[in-house]
């Protein structure tokens, strides 16, 4: 996860990427996407580079935030940005974070929202996924935001990214939600 490296990636991404390489990691999941291009590099510079080096970005950190009156903006952003993806090598593509919101109905908007990105992530080989933080697990309506997420959201275009640190942070069981939802946390 090169989030954890940003600043080193701001300063010198073929140096800490070559450096990345050198320790043994194989497999890369971005944290920086900016207007079709990953630390300033096209998909297809930054696919080389890394795949020169003995590694591949098998997933992306990207986001956009919901937002239903530009709707046909938001989509657009998400076509460009998952054949970025794709020109990159990625696998999978996720979502870092989400506004929670205070309602079932704002979370049902997200879970819609989701199930539409990751449809448009299936054309292009693609999974979509949603990687948590502690927010996540906030009580609404006498319902963990979280379990409602796993339940409205489609396993067939939507998967998890468990942060078990967030997990347990939040006072919730990492293992338990692996053993209740198996099948969607495969990353």
């Amino acid at each position: 996860q090169l989030y954890t490296l940003r600043e080193m990636m701001g300063n010198d991404p073929s140096g800490t990427l070559g450096q990345v390489a050198a320790l043994g990691y194989t497999e890369l999941e971005t944290a920086n996407y900016k207007d079709g291009t990953f630390y300033g590099y096209s998909p297809t510079e930054l696919r080389t580079m890394v795949e020169n080096l003995g590694m591949k970005v098998s997933s992306a950190h990207i986001g956009h935030r919901y937002e239903p009156e530009n709707d046909d903006a938001v989509m657009a952003w998400w076509d460009r940005a998952l054949d970025a993806c794709a020109g990159a090598g990625c696998r999978c593509v996720v979502q870092p974070s989400m506004h929670v919101g205070d309602t079932l109905d704002e979370i049902g908007a997200w879970c819609d929202y989701f199930n539409r990105v990751g449809e448009k992530a299936g054309t292009r080989g693609l999974k979509f996924g949603f990687h948590n933080h502690a927010a996540e697990y906030k009580v609404i309506d006498g319902v963990v935001a979280y379990y409602h997420m796993l339940a409205n959201t489609d396993p067939s275009k939507v998967f998890f990214q468990m942060d078990v640190y967030w997990t347990n942070e939040a006072g919730y069981d990492p293992v338990e939600y692996l053993k209740k939802h198996a099948g969607r946390f495969p990353v």
